[in-house]
């Protein structure tokens, strides 16, 4: 249940921490929560896998809004 846990929490703390923040703030603490939640992903090869089909919303992207 640890272990479940921790796999857990960067994807709370990252949905959390996107609808606190406007688009474009906070990047730096998304970006390492990203890489905390890539690592923490038990599927081999993602982007290969059958369970990415699907449709997509994308709600941020990597660039910040034009001033």
């Amino acid at each position: 249940m640890v272990a479940t846990k921790r796999a857990t929490a960067p994807k709370d703390e990252l949905l959390s921490l996107l609808l606190s923040t406007p688009p474009g703030g906070g990047s730096s603490a998304v970006n390492e929560l990203v890489l905390r939640l890539e690592r923490s992903n038990p599927t081999s090869e993602p982007t290969s896998s059958p369970l990415l089909n699907g449709v997509w919303e994308v709600s941020r992207g990597g660039l910040p809004p034009h001033p």
